[in-house]
């Protein structure tokens, strides 16, 4: 049954609520006097939903809810006020703070349990959301990895094997056409080995406070001229005709040069691996409202809807119908690089015509 922890300095009142959802309802209930008492039991306890009264000693409602949402590991816990005063600022004041709702004293016990109800349910709703979307990235990764990692060995070996057993029977075209496919498949794997690596590492970030802040206090300069250089360099992308808006400048991100070269990189794969041959890929970047904005654009396949959705299950989409490399994690970690340094990553897409990734970072 979920726990409850209830927080109010009338102890009459504490007491009471206390046997109502224990005894009657079967909740587990927890009782804190005080607000501080009660930030400490949050902590401690982890209840599933807290009620709490505004008006306390020690430390008020409102700064029981500011703390609590501070705090990574008790901010998504349900809260509820209880309280006797109910007018536009007050509720203003604790829904801006990220309470759920409000109960007004004198309340019946109907009312009371219908409201914590409501927020368990919708709390078990969210919750059985991400185990499903989790249990989903476990089967991607699961299916992925030894397929792609089993293709590029594959090469290298067969190929290798070749060489060895067949030294003298080849000519030097051969043997040089033989030893391009074994170091491009050992790039493949190389490539793949260094996603996982990365997303490791930036799921580590997402959960360390320090490494997190630590990320955002490193710099990158004119990205502009980052662009350049990797359209420049990356052989893939000189295949293509890439057309560049640059409107940058000069512009200090918030971002090392190695995780934004990732971003380039990765998107720039991605629009050329999914894009006829003959197609333009178009770049754009812009500075505006104190945000630096990207914009990679590429016509061809698209997404739909849903695919967009799954983006972050590490899902290759159509596999059966268009073979490709890689792990389909690419997309994935410019997303989480993205909102690990407070930006936001959107997708415009309409499928078999255009798509667009658009990323914007604050300044």
């Amino acid at each position: 049954m979920a726990k409850i922890l209830i927080i109010d300095d009338e102890e009459d009142l504490r007491q009471g609520l206390g046997i109502i959802l224990s005894d009657l309802e079967g909740y587990e209930v927890v009782l804190a006097e005080n607000g501080r008492v009660g930030v400490e039991l949050a902590r401690s306890e982890m209840p599933d939903l807290i009620l709490c009264d505004i008006r306390m000693p020690v430390l008020d409602g409102f700064g029981v809810l500011a703390e609590l949402q501070q705090d990574k590991a008790t901010a998504a816990i349900p809260f509820i006020f209880l309280t006797a005063r109910k007018d536009r600022n007050t509720t203003r004041t604790g829904m801006g703070l990220g309470a759920d709702d409000y109960i007004t004293k004198p309340f019946e016990r109907q009312e009371l349990v219908a409201a914590i109800q409501a927020r368990l349910n919708k709390l078990e709703i969210i919750t059985s959301h991400y185990e499903e979307k989790l249990e989903s990235l476990r089967g991607n990764i699961l299916m992925a990895l030894p397929h792609e990692l089993r293709t590029p060995l594959a090469s290298i070996v067969g190929y290798g094997d070749l060489l060895v057993q067949n030294t003298g029977d080849f000519s030097s075209e051969e043997i040089s056409e033989y030893a391009a496919a074994i170091v491009m498949a050992g790039e493949r794997l190389h490539h793949l080995l260094e996603n996982y690596i990365i997303f490791a590492q930036l799921e580590l970030m997402a959960n360390d406070v320090v490494h997190h802040d630590l990320l955002r206090q490193t710099y990158q300069a004119q990205p502009d001229e980052i662009i350049r250089v990797v359209v420049q360099g990356k052989t893939a992308v000189n295949q293509r005709h890439v057309q560049l808006h640059l409107q940058a400048g000069s512009v200090t991100l918030p971002m090392s040069n190695d995780y934004f070269l990732k971003i380039i990189e990765e998107l720039l794969d991605n629009a050329c691996k999914f894009s006829p041959d003959d197609s333009t890929i178009e770049i754009y970047t812009a500075v505006s409202q104190n945000r630096f904005s990207l914009k990679v654009e590429n016509s061809g396949r698209g997404m739909t809807p849903e695919q967009i959705r799954n983006i972050g299950l590490y899902m290759q989409f159509e596999r059966r119908i268009y073979e490709q490399q890689g792990s389909g994690m690419g997309l994935v970690i410019v997303k989480r690089l993205v909102e690990l340094h407070g930006g936001d990553i959107s997708f415009a897409s309409v499928p078999d015509e255009v798509t667009a990734v658009i990323i914007t970072i604050p300044l």
